[in-house]
């Protein structure tokens, strides 16, 4: 019963738009001042790089939620951390990385943000990724590291899943663009293949 109804929350949190609206308005107040310009396109293995100067924090009550931040706040703490400052008090986990990859890989190789839901014996939990598509084969890259190749989503979601652990089932999964607009959701693989 719980996983029903757990379904149908995610399809209300994606379908009318709920999730996306709560991250677009935390984008707009949160970190307002703190932000940077992107610095363009970047390489996967770039990117790598360059989150591994990043530390992994956990979204607070300031942070509405689990709301998925901006690409530019990202991009302010890395600016902050290779001026030789600490990295910026805020959050920096899977959404945020996720953004960033989005926002910084090539129009070109399709990148999308991967939000996958699912419930397990710990309850609800889930994962953000940026997935994109290079020469055919899909990978996705976020605070994981890059993962890939995969012949279709719906193999990335069970990789996902997997990784999270093996009793997990899922709730959704959805496709955003970087700029927060919804282009596919579901609350099976079947929807995916």
């Amino acid at each position: 019963m719980f996983s029903v109804l757990a379904k149908l929350l995610y399809r209300v949190l994606f379908g009318c738009g709920v999730y996306l609206g709560w991250s677009r308005l935390y984008r707009c107040w949160w970190p307002k001042k703190k932000k940077a310009l992107l610095p363009g396109t970047a390489t996967p293995e770039t990117l790598l790089d360059r989150l591994q100067h990043l530390r992994w924090t956990k979204d607070r009550f300031w942070e509405m939620g689990d709301a998925i931040g901006s690409p530019e706040w990202v991009q302010y703490c890395l600016n902050e951390i290779a001026q030789g400052r600490a990295q910026p008090k805020g959050a920096l986990d899977c959404d945020e990385f996720a953004a960033y990859c989005a926002a910084s890989l090539p129009h070109a190789v399709h990148p999308v943000i991967l939000n996958v839901i699912w419930t397990g014996p710990k309850g609800m939990a889930g994962h953000n990724v940026c997935l994109y598509q290079e020469k055919g084969p899909f990978y996705y890259i976020g605070n994981w590291g890059r993962v890939g190749p995969f012949s279709h989503t719906a193999d990335v979601v069970q990789d996902i899943l997997s990784r999270s652990g093996s009793r997990n089932s899922l709730i959704g999964w959805a496709r955003v663009t970087k700029n927060l607009a919804l282009i596919d959701y579901g609350t099976s693989l079947k929807a995916l293949v």
